[in-house]
């Protein structure tokens, strides 16, 4: 498995796609790998989801160039229990409300 490209190199990729707009996401996956060295060949699928999520990649909100900080539940007993009250309740989670509840508690422990 390759490292993982930084919010910049990501920019980066959304720049050059925007520059050249005919330039097929296959060829722009052999610019990125030429670009940044990277040890493994960049994926024409992973170029794809990179200009489909542009939007959110060039937002201020979705870092500050370098590696992105993932969202972590400091308080994973309150989350576990959440889910067991649902489920008790014969409630079906599915992965996104799980994400939504954790982000809920995550924002509950920083307003704190």
């Amino acid at each position: 498995m390759g490292r993982w490209l930084t919010i910049k190199q990501k920019r980066d990729i959304i720049a050059k796609a925007t520059q050249c707009p005919r330039l097929k996401h296959s060829d722009l996956a052999e610019w990125a790998t030429t670009e940044f060295k990277l040890p493994t060949p960049l994926a024409r699928s992973t170029v794809s989801d990179i200009i489909r999520k542009a939007s959110a990649i060039m937002s201020s909100e979705y870092g500050d160039g370098t590696w992105r900080r993932t969202l972590k539940v400091t308080s994973i007993r309150r989350l576990a229990v959440w889910i067991a009250q649902q489920e008790s309740r014969n409630v079906c989670l599915s992965r996104g409300l799980i994400e939504m509840k954790a982000r809920e508690l995550q924002g509950q422990l920083c307003d704190a």
